[in-house]
């Protein structure tokens, strides 16, 4: 994000009805902040304290976790059964939004679930829910380095071809057809038709292997 953008954003609270007034049910009732500020080069931004009713400043403020490509689902917690509930760590709320939400990730804007920290100690401890750390920063990777690892998948792309297509001299010439792409072998490539060395059992399968390699790394 270029520093001198000013960027706003919906914030949604999702909030127990009864944190808002006492000895009411447990329905989630919902908040819209629409066009909160959050990136400006010379004004301040907001918290997410300042979005929030006073009384709900000791509340726990979660973001639910969404997998992206620099951030994926843990391993370990995809095979926990049953699977718990994804949150990013408590929320940070009297520091920038920019901040606070950094590394995290949400589709379209975030929704933000309030609950009482004593309701979010007693889900994190019986395993309800668990955390996910925010993405770190990807490091800088220098131009040569990339252009050294496409020199080298390029070439790992070629070689098994180049030793299908071009074999030893005196060696036997097996005619692979599609099948040299891992495809299907045809009635007019019969092994059986072969002029020339005798061609083994063992020759078949090694030169249907390196084809069927070749046809991967084409793919």
């Amino acid at each position: 994000m270029i520093r001198a953008q000013t960027l706003h954003l919906t914030i949604q609270f999702r909030i127990p009805q009864n944190l808002l007034e006492p000895n009411t049910s447990s329905e989630l009732k919902t908040m819209n902040h629409l066009r909160v500020l959050y990136a400006h080069p010379t004004q301040d931004i907001p918290t997410l304290s300042s979005l929030l009713p006073p009384a709900l400043g000791e509340m726990v403020v979660l973001l639910p976790f969404h997998p992206s490509y620099s951030n994926p689902t843990p391993i370990d917690i995809l095979l926990r059964q049953p699977r718990p509930k994804l949150f990013f760590p408590p929320l940070q709320i009297d520091k920038p939004l920019e901040e606070v939400f950094k590394g995290m990730s949400w589709v379209e804007f975030p929704v933000l679930r309030v609950v009482s920290r004593t309701d979010w100690e007693k889900e994190l401890g019986e395993g309800r829910v668990a955390i996910v750390p925010p993405a770190e920063g990807v490091g800088r990777v220098e131009k040569r380095q990339i252009d050294e690892g496409w020199a080298g998948r390029k070439k790992m792309k070629q070689d098994p071809v180049e030793e299908v297509m071009s074999p030893a001299p005196g060696a036997p010439v097996v005619p692979m057809g599609l099948a040299g792409l891992g495809e299907y072998e045809s009635d007019e490539d019969e092994v059986d038709e072969v002029v020339g060395e005798e061609v083994t059992e063992e020759d078949i399968q090694i030169m249907r292997t390196l084809g069927a390699a070749a046809a991967a790394d084409m793919a």
